[in-house]
């Protein structure tokens, strides 16, 4: 179940990233929820072929998450 939802929020973020496109935003802000997606869908894959990540899937996805979070909060500051 896990994996479903991480699948759809990351599927979430590609949306959100391509229709902001259509408003005109930024294509640093549209890099940052595309590069969301790409995360979670690629940790998805990981999560599912690899059996020791089973066990910390949510401590694996939050540390990752929390990453991406400051990373993107930091470069699009920066903007």
């Amino acid at each position: 179940m896990f994996s479903i939802w991480v699948t759809l929020t990351g599927i979430g973020y590609h949306i959100s990233a391509n229709s902001l496109r259509a408003y005109r935003i930024r294509r640093k802000d549209r890099l940052a929820l595309s590069l969301g997606g790409v995360l979670m869908i690629g940790y998805v894959v990981l999560l599912t072929y690899w059996e020791p990540l089973r066990p910390l899937a949510y401590v694996v996805f939050g540390i990752s998450y929390l990453i991406y979070a400051v990373a993107s909060y930091g470069i699009l500051r920066g903007a």
